[in-house]
């Protein structure tokens, strides 16, 4: 079984944004490609709204905050 890593970002309203997966040999499977385990790397959080909320108007900035 394979292990699938996620790149994944957190905005401060709860919204997630993950990137690419990919998979890496788990438990010496000899990457057979079947998801065991999922991993999260680099799992920050942002305290700013992403762009695709700012671009609906979903979130305003004022005065540059």
């Amino acid at each position: 079984m394979c292990e699938e890593l996620i790149p994944r970002t957190k905005h401060r309203y709860g919204y997630v944004v993950d990137q690419t997966r990919t998979c890496k040999e788990y438990e010496n499977c000899g990457n057979c490609g079947i998801v065991k385990h999922t991993s999260y790397l680099g799992q920050t959080t942002k305290k700013d709204p992403c762009t695709d909320c700012v671009e609906n108007g979903l979130w305003v900035k004022v005065e540059g905050a």
